[in-house]
């Protein structure tokens, strides 16, 4: 999966779409239980996520026995009775600069490349290696 976003954005960008990653496998996971989902916050925005309602959806989390292993570059996964049915790897960003726009504050952009996996959608989730790009 690849997103294109300018600079300025790259983060939280990156931010709110790991956000909505985590969230999609949670509701898919709680769909059969319409109690459990509606204690989901409404806003996903990391920002306007409180402590009572983080708080509330790591409860949510263990009564479901849902695990979810968060790493320092980002990365997570997540584990329904000690299975892994999602990840997230960091994201690889390459930097781009599009000559053709006059406007130099616009030119430079990021294509931010995706790594993720899901029970729910194997095939369509997983990104290609960049091992070209890395070198």
């Amino acid at each position: 999966m690849q997103i294109l976003c300018n600079i300025p954005d790259l983060n939280p960008t990156i931010a709110d779409t790991r956000l909505q990653f985590l969230f999609s496998i949670i509701r898919q996971l709680l769909a059969s239980d319409q109690s459990a989902l509606s204690l989901l916050p409404e806003d996903m925005e990391d920002s306007k996520f409180s402590v009572d309602a983080r708080i509330q959806f790591k409860n949510l989390l263990f009564k479901y026995n849902i695990h979810l292993r968060e790493y320092p570059d980002g990365a997570f996964q997540i584990f329904l009775n000690k299975e892994l049915i999602a990840e997230w790897q960091k994201p690889w960003i390459q930097y781009c600069k599009d000559e053709s726009e006059i406007d130099p504050k616009r030119q430079l952009f990021a294509k931010v490349n995706l790594k993720i996996y899901s029970i729910f959608n194997e095939a369509s989730d997983i990104e290609e290696d960049n091992e070209e790009n890395n070198s």
